[in-house]
């Protein structure tokens, strides 16, 4: 078997500068930072390259969602 993980480029509409600023439009890279398998799964972690400047908290990537407080998946 054959797996593939490779980097995405894009535009990003949700895009923020500021915290409560305006939304723009951003060139953006998502790329895999690190690969975990198993005999059961292969789990992927990925990153984008805009996650530092961007305070979109909404934004599963931006450094500002990683300040909200974390929140644990069921059965884990």
């Amino acid at each position: 078997m054959e797996i593939r993980i490779e980097s995405q480029i894009g535009v990003c509409e949700e895009y923020m500068e500021e915290l409560r600023g305006s939304k723009a439009a951003a060139s953006i890279v998502i790329s895999p930072l690190k690969v975990v398998s198993n005999d059961e799964s292969i789990q992927v972690t990925s990153g984008c390259n805009m996650w530092q400047s961007c305070k979109n908290q909404r934004c599963h990537f931006s450094s500002e969602a990683r300040k909200l407080p974390k929140v644990k998946r069921p059965g884990s």
